[in-house]
């Protein structure tokens, strides 16, 4: 979308817990579907990877558990 919309808008994720995780895993409570969220919330933020193509505001239900998904993440590219 950032392609599209170019730099001068923030891109938002909202994707937690959404009926498309529970189709790919299987889980049928919205709950549940935490590890799911996580994982989409890493990959928006990784699209375009360096070049600030990616997401820059999540939307998610677990903060706690997103957040340390996000500093490792962080971690990880610093290396």
């Amino acid at each position: 979308l950032k392609s599209v919309l170019g730099e001068s808008f923030p891109l938002l994720l909202g994707t937690s817990r959404k009926g498309f995780i529970g189709k790919i895993t299987g889980e049928t409570v919205a709950a549940e579907r935490d590890y799911g969220s996580v994982a989409s919330c890493i990959a928006a933020i990784c699209v375009g990877d360096n070049n600030g193509l990616g997401c820059n505001i999540l939307r998610v239900h677990n903060v706690k558990g997103t957040k340390q998904a996000v500093m490792v993440m962080d971690a990880i590219r610093k290396l």
